[in-house]
C-alpha cells in the first residue's frame, strides 16, 4: 500500500460519518419544525454516537497526519544535511567536475572546473559547451557530445572561451549518467591540457 493509504482510507470513514449526520440532523429538524413539533426525536441516541466515533476517528487520523508530516520533514531536513556534505567535497575536489542534462546543459559545476574553463560557477550554469567553443569546433564538439552518450571515460580535447575573451585548451573526460536503468544525462571532469595546440 502505498504511504498514506491507510489515512486516506480513514478520512473517506471520517467523511461518511460527517455525511451520517448531516442526514439525521436534516431529519431531525424537519421530524421537529415540520411533522411532529414539540416532540423528542429518537435517533438522538445514535447521533451522539456518531459524532463520539467522528471524533475518535479525526483525532486517530490527526496524530497519524501529524507523525506522516513530522517524520518527512526529518527525512527533508537529513536529506538536506547530506546534500550539503556532498555539495562541500565536490566543491574541496582538486579535479574540475561538470554535469550535464539530457540536452547538454550544465546543471553543475564545481569550483575547480569553473577555474578551469574561466567563468564563475553560477555564470555556467545552463550553458552548452557549444557556447563555450570556437566556432570552427561546433562540429567536433558536437560528435565528441553524441559520442559520450554510449562510451563511458571518453576523453576529448576542446578549445574554450573564457570570461575575459581568452581561449583556453582543456583537456574532457566524458561518461553517461545513469538512474533507475535510464540515461539522464552526463558528467565529465576538466582539466587544463598541456598538450600543443590543437
Amino acid at each position: 500500500m502505498k504511504p498514506g493509504g491507510i489515512e486516506l482510507r480513514w478520512a473517506y470513514v471520517a467523511f461518511g460519518l460527517l455525511a451520517s449526520i448531516d442526514v439525521l440532523v436534516g431529519l431531525r429538524i424537519v421530524r421537529r419544525v415540520i411533522w411532529q413539533p414539540g416532540t423528542a426525536a429518537p435517533d438522538v441516541p445514535v447521533l451522539v454516537l456518531l459524532l463520539l466515533a467522528l471524533h475518535v476517528v479525526l483525532l486517530w487520523l490527526f496524530k497519524r497526519v501529524r507523525n506522516m508530516v513530522r517524520y518527512d520533514q526529518h527525512l527533508r531536513a537529513m536529506y538536506e544535511q547530506e546534500l550539503n556534505f556532498a555539495q562541500q567535497l565536490l566543491d574541496a575536489s582538486t579535479e574540475g567536475l561538470v554535469m550535464f542534462s539530457t540536452e547538454g546543459r550544465i546543471t553543475y559545476v564545481n569550483r575547480r572546473a569553473a577555474e578551469v574553463l574561466g567563468h564563475p560557477p553560477e555564470a555556467l550554469l545552463g550553458l552548452t559547451s557549444f557556447q563555450l567553443v570556437q566556432p570552427e569546433d561546433y562540429a567536433a564538439s558536437e560528435e565528441q557530445w553524441l559520442q559520450s552518450w554510449s562510451r563511458s571515460g571518453e576523453v576529448y580535447r576542446m578549445r574554450i572561451r573564457g570570461a575575459q575573451g581568452e581561449w583556453r585548451q582543456v583537456r574532457v573526460t566524458v561518461s553517461p549518467r545513469w538512474h533507475q536503468g535510464r540515461m539522464v544525462g552526463s558528467f565529465g571532469s576538466v582539466c587544463p591540457d598541456d598538450a600543443p595546440p590543437l
